[in-house]
């Protein structure tokens, strides 16, 4: 499972933060070669370039690595993005109060 944050993009007229999930198959012999070929992977992605401004905030976190199947990972998809917008607010007051 692959967590991008800190990215923005214009909604209504105004400047927002979001994030994403997103799910990606590769082919490694270790799970550092998996996580990087995951985010590679993605960073090719169209879908991704027209997402990504090259901002500084903005980073992908490998968060699980799952060996799968031989058969799944042959007939799996793209399984798309899970998109969320980030409420500035609530993660101040959140911080504040941890």
């Amino acid at each position: 499972m692959l967590h991008g944050r800190g990215f923005r993009t214009e909604l209504d007229g105004l400047e927002k933060d979001f994030g994403f999930l997103t799910t990606r198959f590769v082919d490694a012999d270790s799970e550092i070669e998996a996580k990087e070929r995951a985010v590679a992977v993605l960073k090719a992605e169209r879908k991704f370039t027209l997402m990504s401004r090259s901002l500084p905030t903005e980073r992908i976190d490998v968060e699980e690595i799952v060996q799968v199947s031989f058969w799944t990972h042959r007939f799996s998809h793209r399984l798309g993005f899970s998109l969320y917008l980030v409420d500035k607010e609530a993660a101040t007051e959140n911080a504040e109060d941890a």
